[in-house]
This record gives structure tokens, sequence and C-alpha cells, in this order.
């Protein structure tokens, strides 16, 4: 993974929310460069919460996939 895969993944998860953790049971995906500018940009940070692990592998499959779209479509 790149800084450009970093910062675009959270946004493309249905199933884990793009947010920094408010302690929730809720899945939580963040790209951590947004809120703190010294440390590595290709740093994410990922909070699993009580949802089923067959969704969050689905969420993370689809997500690359489009990810992979968007970036290639770039070039």
């Amino acid at each position: 993974m790149n800084e450009a895969h970093a910062e675009h993944l959270p946004d493309l998860m249905t199933v884990l929310a793009n947010a920094t953790s408010l302690g929730g049971v809720e899945s939580l995906i963040d790209w951590r460069y947004k809120h703190d500018r010294t440390v590595s940009k290709a740093l994410l940070r990922i909070s699993v919460g009580l949802e089923a692990f067959e969704d969050l592998a689905a969420d993370f499959e689809q997500a690359f996939r489009r990810l992979d779209s968007l970036l290639s479509a770039k070039l």
C-alpha cells in the first residue's frame, strides 16, 4: 500500500466508517495523516468493531477493487 492507497481507501469503504475512533462498537478506518502530519502518509488506522468478519472482509475486497480501478484511470 502506498500513500495514494491510504488516502483514498477510507472513502471507498461501505461497512467501515471513515472516522476517528470515538469509543463505539462500529468498525472504523482513518487516514492518520489527515489529522497528524507527523505520521507516514501511508498509515491507516483501523478499529474493528462488532460486525461479522465476512462483512468486513467483503468491504475490504470491494474497496481494493474500486481503488485499483480509480488509480488505474488516473494513470
